[in-house]
Formats: structure tokens, sequence, C-alpha cells
């Protein structure tokens, strides 16, 4: 294989990998956003994600 061959695959495969973690920054992001969203809701209803006292007390 030539060198020209060698350094077009390399770079293929980095274009791959950087694509790939991009998709993984963006699941990252929406589940952060997704979390948020569901504490403010809790929070709205004057309850917590931690389990005490409150709706969530009662299904432990």
């Amino acid at each position: 294989m030539s060198y020209i061959n060698s350094l077009a695959l390399i770079l293929r495969f980095i274009k791959w990998l950087t694509a790939d973690a991009d998709q993984v920054l963006e699941i990252e992001t929406r589940f952060d956003r997704s979390v948020d969203l569901i504490r403010q809701d809790f929070h709205e209803l004057g309850e917590s994600l931690a389990f005490g006292p409150g709706l969530l007390s009662n299904t432990v």
C-alpha cells in the first residue's frame, strides 16, 4: 500500500471518528436537557428527584 493510500485511509478514519464523537456529544446534550426538564417539572410540583417525603417516597 502506498503512502498516499495509507494517508487517505487514516484521514477517512479520523473523519469517521469525529462524526461519531459529534453524535455522542449530541446524545449527551439531549440527555442532559431532558434531565433538566424533568427536574423542572418535579420542582414545579413541589417534589424532588431524591427519595424522600413526597410523591416518590410512596413507591419505595
